[in-house]
């Protein structure tokens, strides 16, 4: 009867520990369902952002590409039309110039550069800085260099950094809004300022303001007529019958003196001068001249 007891005793023991192990067993199986499904949630976000990143690159060879290809569909493709932009202008003045745009402000944008045949814009992706995805909203940061390229040569460079929203529009995600913010490194070419001042005797002086590079830089000359003959700094030009001016003592490749340059037309003795330091003087610098003001010296 004791031997009975005790076998009844152990088989109970044995039954509740059993028990007890099922019940932890259950118990940690769904602790582990429940990780399994938040690296399953974890990889598909992962996923979406892998994909947004995909598109902002698509987007940015696209952009990179486009004064070339001169398509504008390919890049409205990626814009919402609801679309609306934030842009901040940085010159190496450190003039800011903040202003907004939309969807028909990109559209008008855009037929700028295709009309623009002699603009080129090379544009170069340094890094995407992070993408995130919240639902049907993504956002991806992105850094980027540009040189503006005209007739042939560099005008500007600098750098740009870049805050696209993404919203997901019958599947796709669309670009809903933009900001960037645009820092001008280095003005190469562009507009000059010129201000100008009679000298004694027959002559001006001119003080010009030209890009060069980090910065603008000034510039004087002096200017000499003497009938139809100007002289500045040692370079003598003539201005025949008062409407063509040409450079005298222009030399070719080989170092002789070849015939006449003729740099253009001007009627007064102010046209002169300007046609002067854009043609000759600082061509490299100076697309236009554009005279501020003038007095005695």
């Amino acid at each position: 009867m004791k031997s009975k007891n005790v076998f009844f005793s152990i088989l109970f023991i044995l039954l509740f520990l059993a028990s007890k192990g099922i019940a932890q067993n259950k118990k940690q199986g769904k602790a582990t369902d429940k990780t399994v499904e938040q690296k399953v949630e974890k990889t598909k976000e992962q996923e979406e952002e892998e994909e947004l990143a995909k598109i902002a690159k698509s987007f940015v060879e696209t952009y990179t590409k486009f004064s070339q290809t001169k398509d504008k569909k390919s890049i409205l493709d990626f814009m919402s039309e609801k679309v609306s932009a934030m842009l901040v202008n940085t010159n190496v003045q450190g003039t800011v110039q903040p202003f907004t745009s939309d969807y028909a402000g990109l559209i008008t944008y855009l037929d700028k550069l295709i009309d623009s045949e002699d603009v080129a814009l090379d544009y170069t992706l340094s890094k995407i800085a992070r993408v995130a995805v919240v639902g049907e909203i993504g956002t991806v940061f992105y850094d980027a260099e540009y040189k503006i390229q005209r007739d042939g040569s560099y005008w500007s460079k600098g750098f740009e950094t870049v805050y696209l929203v993404f919203k997901k529009e019958k599947g796709f995600w669309k670009i809903i809004h933009y900001t960037t913010l645009t820092i001008e490194d280095e003005k190469l070419r562009g507009d000059c300022y010129c201000e100008f001042f009679t000298s004694a005797g027959k002559g001006y002086i001119a003080r010009t303001t030209i890009p060069s590079g980090k910065s603008y830089e000034a510039k004087l000359n002096t200017f000499s007529f003497v009938e139809n003959i100007i002289t500045v700094d040692g370079k003598v030009f003539e201005w025949k019958n008062k409407t063509e001016v040409y450079g005298k003592g222009a030399k070719n490749t080989t170092g002789v003196p070849a015939e006449d340059s003729l740099l253009g037309v001007a009627k007064t003795e102010e046209e002169v001068i300007a046609l002067i330091l854009k043609a000759s003087l600082y061509t490299t610098n100076c697309a236009n001249i554009k005279i501020r003001k003038k007095g005695k010296n």
